[in-house]
């Protein structure tokens, strides 16, 4: 597909908001089997698998020899994979859920001339709580394209995109999703930990993988340990 762009800026985050709703509201309506509904592989974990799922990654990084960086790491997650698994028990099975994009940002959406024109990437659709996708639109956002904003611009610029996802769909976010949404966000992290790391074949694939995701982890925690400002936020 020819196109100029891809979902990588402020600008187009938020026009592809917009997308994101639109592809909700058609997905509302599809049904699909089993291996539709949970793919073998995904940038997601199930708030009902997060303690289970990190822990068997823990337990990996812990079995091959850990640098002390990687120790660390793995103490980080388990703490957050605690505080996320609290927070989301007997809150997180009741909101609605559909089947969803799955992997939503970056090179899964092309753009021309400032509009969008082709969505991609559809490997990791499952059905799943809908914030779960726009979640990890913002988690990524947040981390890729945070830059030096400071935590009230970070906030204001955030819940832009939420109203703006919102705005686009046929039944508007509840109460209770937007209050979920920043423990959804803080969650998305944890699937590099018990997704990844705990599956890739290839230990130096797997420690790469590691490596990489100490960042995302550090802003998880931030949300957590701000957690009513957050849900204020988006309320």
């Amino acid at each position: 597909m020819d196109h100029d762009a891809v979902m990588d800026s402020w600008e187009r985050v938020e026009v592809g908001m917009a997308l994101l709703a639109q592809t909700h509201n058609l997905l509302r309506y599809v049904e699909v089997g089993a291996e539709g509904r949970r793919p073998l592989f995904a940038n997601h974990l199930e708030p009902a698998d997060v303690a289970s799922s990190v822990r068997r990654g823990v337990e990996r990084i812990r079995g091959w020899g850990p640098t002390a960086a990687e120790r660390r790491l793995a103490a980080a997650a388990e703490e957050l994979a605690e505080l996320v698994t609290q927070a989301e028990t007997g809150v997180a099975s009741r909101l609605p859920r559909q089947l969803v994009h799955g992997d939503f940002w970056d090179s899964s959406v092309l753009f021309r001339g400032g509009h969008p024109v082709l969505l991609a990437d559809f490997d990791f659709m499952g059905k799943r709580a809908r914030i779960d996708d726009l979640a990890l639109m913002l988690h990524c956002a947040r981390c890729d394209l945070g830059g030096q904003a400071g935590a009230v611009e970070e906030l204001a610029r955030l819940r832009r995109q939420v109203a703006s996802y919102d705005g686009g769909l046929d039944l508007p976010l509840s109460a209770a999703e937007r209050t979920s949404l920043p423990v959804a966000m803080a969650r998305q992290p944890l699937s590099s930990i018990g997704g990844w790391v705990a599956r890739l074949d290839d230990e130096a694939a797997a420690r790469r993988h590691t490596a990489s995701v100490g960042p995302e982890l550090a802003a998880a925690r931030r949300i957590m340990t701000d957690l009513d400002r957050w849900s204020d936020a988006f309320a």
